[in-house]
């Protein structure tokens, strides 16, 4: 059975519904899953970019989310606290911006990733 976050100890499962409940009540839980996506957003942009350069994926295409992504340092914070720090405004362009994004992204066909392999391996 997939896992539907309720196989945790009574107190952790207490906590995070209350959380949810809370975010409900208060109205916030809208704002938390924004701010969840665009999170997600962000780690996939840089995700595809580590995949272009182990030679999985074409170039990414460039603009401003790739800017954006490319300016979050998780050295320094999370993509989360990286997100809740952009204006509300950048946090929805994010949001607007990745379907156009996404659909620019192609992987390499699998041939193509064993000939990158190999040509790396062999140091070229």
């Amino acid at each position: 059975m997939p896992d539907q976050g309720l196989d945790m100890p009574a107190s952790k499962l207490r906590g995070a519904a209350l959380a949810t409940v809370t975010d409900l009540a208060t109205g916030q839980f809208a704002e938390r899953m924004r701010l969840d996506a665009a999170k997600r957003v962000i780690v996939m942009v840089r995700r595809v970019g580590v995949l272009h350069d182990l030679g999985q994926m074409q170039a990414p295409p460039q603009g401003w989310l790739s800017q954006i992504a490319h300016n979050w340092d998780p050295q320094a914070v999370t993509a989360r606290e990286y997100v809740e720090l952009l204006p509300t405004s950048d946090a929805d362009r994010i949001l607007t911006e990745a379907t156009a994004w996404a659909r620019g992204v192609q992987p390499i066909p699998a041939a193509a990733n064993e000939d990158h392999r190999i040509a790396r391996a062999a140091g070229a």
